[in-house]
């Protein structure tokens, strides 16, 4: 027989270690490397990597329901929108159930992967180590790296991104300060929703280039992302059904102070808040 492929996995957050479980299931030989001293990525607040854009108020905007993993169940006492850091802990539950954590290489960052003449992968360690690889999958996330406008002229106050935002108090001390929060995503929403409480900042201004659906977590008692169209619908169908549910439901934009929307409900990515 043939030998198997060994195969090299960057990242131990969820994408990383559930890609171990299902390498590990099928008897594939893997190695998988985490920059970090231990697992969850974005979802390891305030990981020592840098990298994690997790705050201390942060709850997910996907219900347990849709959040778990199929061959793992939530605990049955969750809230339907669990903190952070019961995500981390059913994370680390997981990694530890199936018997993951010993074939994790920590504190070991990839610095360069390269295809060589051969088809396979060079993959080059933190360590200063070249492994060679069958196939290579990248599982390093996408929220670690910030991007921040360039805007011009001169401010003298405090800018920063919202990756860094932890606290009403880190890395900034906002009580009684004017605030401006760009953008209208998901961490825009939270945040403006936590600084602009009353003890909290002075005054709070959102600025967005253009309206959003701002979608509740609940809809009609229950988690809305609960909601699904039955396998025998058409999908443009079931995409009309369900933006006629949410403008029934929600009203105009328009009628929370918000600007109008320039496109239909779930044509692009909801913002979800309450």
């Amino acid at each position: 027989m043939a030998p198997l492929p060994k195969a090299c996995i960057i990242g131990a957050g969820c994408s990383g270690f559930t890609t171990a479980k299902k390498l590990k299931d099928l008897g594939v030989p893997y190695d998988c490397f985490e920059m970090s001293d231990n697992i969850g990525g974005n979802w390891y607040y305030n990981n020592p990597n840098g990298h994690s854009a997790c705050y201390q108020s942060l709850h997910i905007d996907t219900s347990k329901w849709r959040l778990a993993f199929e061959d793992y169940p939530v605990p049955a006492g969750w809230p339907d929108f669990p903190h952070h850091s019961q995500l981390l802990q059913y994370f680390h539950n997981y990694v530890d159930h199936f018997g993951l954590r010993q074939t994790i290489t920590f504190n070991t960052a990839v610095t360069k992967a390269e295809r060589n003449a051969e088809g396979l992968w060079d993959v080059t360690l933190s360590n200063g180590e070249t492994r060679r690889y069958d196939v290579l999958f990248v599982c390093n996330g996408h929220h670690w790296s910030p991007r921040t406008p360039e805007y011009p002229g001169h401010f003298d106050g405090v800018a920063f991104h919202s990756h860094a935002y932890r606290t009403p108090f880190d890395p900034v001390d906002v009580r009684g300060k004017t605030v401006v929060v760009v953008g209208m995503g998901n961490s825009a929403m939270d945040i403006a929703s936590e600084l602009s409480q009353r003890p909290l900042a002075g005054k709070l201004i959102v600025s967005a280039r253009r309206g959003v659906w701002v979608l509740p977590k609940y809809m009609n008692g229950r988690p809305a992302d609960k909601a699904a169209m039955p396998p025998w619908m058409p999908r443009k169908l079931g995409l009309a059904l369900a933006r006629q549910t949410i403008k029934k439901t929600l009203g105009a934009m328009e009628d929370y102070g918000l600007p109008k929307p320039d496109h239909e409900p779930l044509e692009a990515h909801p913002s979800v808040s309450g």
